[in-house]
This record gives structure tokens, sequence and C-alpha cells, in this order.
């Protein structure tokens, strides 16, 4: 019983970079760069990009500072470069729409 009564221990709360590890980490540190430059006005190159990951004291592998200064310096910010939510899929496709009524009439 004396178990029961001591008091439960709080659950100790990690920054969830401290428990990524690998490609993800990585990619999730370049992202928040690349907001953090956006948010900031600044241009997605390669040196602000190190720059940022500098101050905040993380590396990644070279390939991921190229392959988001590239993207997003093509489409000129994040907003252009994250997909709109309601994009939607497309349509049902023939039986679905006209085809489902000329199957079900003519078939039955």
């Amino acid at each position: 019983m004396a178990d029961d009564d001591a008091p439960e221990e709080a659950p100790t709360s990690e920054p969830m970079l401290k428990t990524l590890e690998g490609p993800a980490k990585e990619e999730l540190v370049t992202a928040l760069a690349a907001i953090l430059l956006e948010d900031c006005g600044q241009d997605f190159s390669l040196e602000r990009f190190q720059a940022v990951l500098a101050a905040s004291g993380n590396e990644v592998a070279p390939y991921w500072l190229k392959v988001f200064s590239s993207a997003l310096t093509k489409k000129g910010s994040l907003e252009t470069f994250l997909p709109q939510p309601g994009g939607g899929g497309g349509g049902g496709g023939f039986f679905f729409g006209f085809g489902f009524f000329f199957f079900f009439f003519f078939f039955f």
C-alpha cells in the first residue's frame, strides 16, 4: 500500500527534435528553417538555410538544403509551394456519372 500513496512522477516532456533522428529530423529542421526564412521575408538561398541551421545548432545532409532551396526558389514562396486545402480529387468517372444511369436503365 505504500506504493499507492506515493505521488506520481510527472511525465517528462522532451522537445520533439530530441526524439527524432536521421532523415526525419533533418527534413523537419530544414522545413522549420524554410518557415523561418519565409516569415522573415528572406530568400531561400543555400547560404540563408546554412545560416539558420548554424544558428539553431543543427546539421543536415547537404542534399536537404539543395532540395528545399531549389524547390522554394522556383516557386517563390511557401504559400505557392504547399498544396491548398480543398483541392479535392477527380470525379467519379463515367460509371458514377452518366454511365450509372445508362447502365441501370438499359440493363435492369
